[in-house]
């Protein structure tokens, strides 16, 4: 029986082992069994998708990603396309193997229990209730959720093993008891919401993109190369949606990633852009540094999906571009016009327009185009501020790393 939800410390700490938890008779001759214990701030149902997501090339461990998941960074979200779990599944282990953790038990929200019989001598891993091998380890890992009180949850972590050697065993029981302490910390950090926005990852990431924007500052000679960045110059030189908005620019870009997905795999990540909705994708931890309270999403979210007469919000403290067209799967046409009143008093203005375009190039891959075009009055206050000098050489560092994290979601 499970003993009654008591209160526990909000950090891992080692569980009562007395306590009889779902599982525990799968391998009834355990040599080993370690338990532990955090009180986490939601409900068990709130808790539950985080943990049916887990696994290698999945949502990864929550845990010391260089150890567990090939120094991938576990998911900060809850992904709709990992939330079908069934017994029988096998959640990988490692990234380069698909042997790992057989889901044994699903009681929603209450009990996940894995486990994983593995053959030793022959280095494979057998059905978890085939007959055992020689030499081998038997194990489950079980995850129980108590409902506590004012809306918490008793999160139980228990693993048992029985082994033919002991062989390995205490070392086994240390680097578990390292792990288990770093996921349980973790996952409590992305089930209340208190995830640090950026990770070490992103800002060695940042200062990377930022020494680029030097390099690009010292480079101006460059800027005719970086502006046709992924295609060729007659390429970016065709007329494109939402040219006519800025028909004569000052300057402008026209940047081209290949993708090896369809077009209709990457236009929902297209068009969830903005800082309000799934963030740009690029140097999160720059674009935070200035003040964007951007989180690069990791899922589509249909809600967010761009719509004509919808705003394309790139700072909080920016008027945000008007999205003026939007060809579903083809482009997006985001515009900033010109003060008119302004203009016609001869008062400083600016127009610019951002396109994003979207084309199928055969074998079912796709190119995204990123196009800036702008204009602006002549004075020279106007055109530092706005001209290419100082925009180009962040723009393109930034807007490079933006088309290729599309690419690097699209394709998975």
């Amino acid at each position: 029986m499970i003993k009654s939800p008591r209160l526990v410390t909000e950090n891992p700490r080692k569980g009562d082992e007395s306590v009889s938890l779902p599982g525990d008779e799968l391998v009834p001759d355990a040599s080993v069994q370690i338990t532990h214990e955090i009180l986490l701030g939601a409900t068990p149902d709130r808790i539950w998708p985080w943990l049916v997501q887990m696994g290698c090339g999945r949502a990864g461990w929550y845990s010391h990603d260089l150890l567990d998941n090939g120094g991938k960074p576990s998911a900060r979200e809850i992904h709709p396309e990992w939330q079908d779990l069934k017994v029988g599944d096998v959640l990988p282990a490692t990234p380069k193997s698909n042997d790992g953790f057989e889901v044994l038990v699903l009681d929603e929200p209450h009990a996940l229990v894995l486990g994983g019989l593995d053959d030793r001598r022959k280095g494979t891993q057998r059905p978890f209730t085939a007959p055992r091998p020689e030499d081998y380890w038997h194990y489950t890992w079980v995850f129980v959720l108590l409902p506590a009180e004012e809306g918490r949850t008793r999160l139980l972590a228990r693993s048992r093993l029985a082994s033919s050697s002991s062989a390995g065993v205490r070392w086994i029981q240390g680097v578990h008891n390292i792990m288990q302490e770093a996921q349980l910390r973790r996952l409590k950090a992305r089930v209340e919401g208190t995830l640090s926005r950026d990770t070490l990852r992103d800002v060695a990431k940042g200062i990377v993109g930022a020494a680029g924007v030097a390099f690009n500052l010292l480079t101006p000679f460059l800027r005719g190369v970086r502006n046709h960045w992924g295609l060729d110059a007659a390429e970016a030189e065709r007329n494109y949606p939402g040219d006519e908005l800025v028909p004569e620019p000052r300057w402008d870009w026209t940047h081209a990633v290949e993708i090896e997905a369809s077009p209709d795999e990457v236009w929902p990540w297209v068009a969830q852009v903005g800082a309000d909705r799934g963030g740009f994708y690029s140097y999160q931890w720059l674009e935070n540094l200035v003040g964007c309270h951007i989180q690069n999403t990791e899922v589509i979210r249909p809600e967010w999906a761009l719509r004509e007469g919808d705003s394309l919000l790139l700072h909080p403290e920016m008027d945000p571009l008007q999205v003026v067209a939007v060809d579903p799967g083809r482009s997006i046409v985001a515009y900033a016009g010109p003060d008119e009143d302004a203009r016609g008093e001869g008062e400083p203005w600016m127009a610019f327009t951002w396109l994003f375009f979207l084309e199928p190039i055969g074998d079912g891959k796709s190119r995204l185009i990123s196009r800036v075009r702008s204009s602006c009055s002549d004075d020279l206050a106007m055109q530092i501020l706005t001209g290419p000098y100082v925009t180009e050489s962040v723009g393109f560092v930034m807007d490079r790393r933006m088309l290729l994290g599309i690419k690097e979601r699209a394709e998975g």
